[in-house]
């Protein structure tokens, strides 16, 4: 499901069980020996994700909202990926990391392609909360819950058996916002977004993000522990406008050996 590529990438290869592919200088090493062994304090880790659109990606529909977005597997230039269609509608697609084993001080780096943008004046309101392209990371800490949302966490649990995440990081395609602009989303408090800007429309561009310093700038620390999941996202609900967006190769890269 996952790949994992250690040193610099380069000459054998071998796999194991799990379809995990250890490269390089550590080909015959266990997962579980490399992971705690001192050589990986200098080795580059790259965990590959699944490409998006394919299990277990899983849709994610939005409370309130009867249109769902239309994600769409298709193969971009040999690569795997997404072509995500929204009108007057929202839907996400979300990824559950809780049996990646990722290491904290991750780099998440992705690719993505804006086609259409929604028609969204005011994007940091409701009525203009609507994005061509979003990736989210998602946390599950209660030191970090709202007070407000506790009893909406509460009546969840008591629901469904399961507890929501406790907050996210949304990163956003935006035409309206300069990149490195950050504002709370106006629906949910818990959720911090994060303008990466704009790019030409139908252009693929690559984005690498560092998870945990935007943790500690948007709230107040780093994480206490690693991401519980992804999520992607192209909306057009609250404008009842059209966005397309395409995404794929996602993968997070340890933080300190990062290139």
């Amino acid at each position: 499901m996952f790949t994992i590529v250690t040193g610099n990438g380069r000459g054998p290869r071998a796999a194991g069980k799990d379809g995990i592919v250890i490269h390089g200088a550590f080909r015959g090493i266990s997962f579980a020996a490399l992971l705690a062994s001192p050589v990986m304090a200098l080795a580059q880790v790259v965990v590959e994700l699944p490409a998006p659109g394919s299990p277990p990606w899983h849709e994610q529909p939005i409370p309130r909202v009867s249109r769902p977005s239309v994600y769409a597997r298709q193969v971009f230039d040999r690569s795997a990926g997404v072509l995500a269609t929204a009108e007057c509608g929202a839907s996400a697609l979300g990824l559950r990391l809780g049996d990646v084993g990722l290491r904290q001080q991750l780099i998440l780096e992705w690719e993505w392609r804006v086609d259409v943008a929604p028609n969204a004046e005011q994007e940091r309101a409701k009525s203009g909360d609507d994005f061509a392209a979003r990736v989210f990371v998602v946390f599950d800490s209660d030191r970090y819950v709202d007070p407000a949302d506790r009893m909406r966490r509460w009546f969840i649990h008591q629901v469904t058996g399961e507890s929501p995440p406790s907050h996210a990081i949304s990163y956003v395609w935006s035409s309206r916002s300069e990149a490195g602009a950050t504002w709370p989303n106006p629906f949910v408090a818990s959720t911090r977004m994060v303008s990466l800007g704009s790019s030409a429309l139908g252009a693929w561009v690559t984005r690498q993000v560092d998870v945990y310093a935007d943790h500690a700038r948007l709230f107040g620390a780093a994480p206490d522990a690693p991401p519980v999941g992804l999520a992607i996202m192209t909306d057009a609900d609250n404008t009842c406008s059209r966005a397309v967006a395409a995404y794929r190769l996602f993968r997070f890269r340890d933080r300190l050996t990062s290139s």
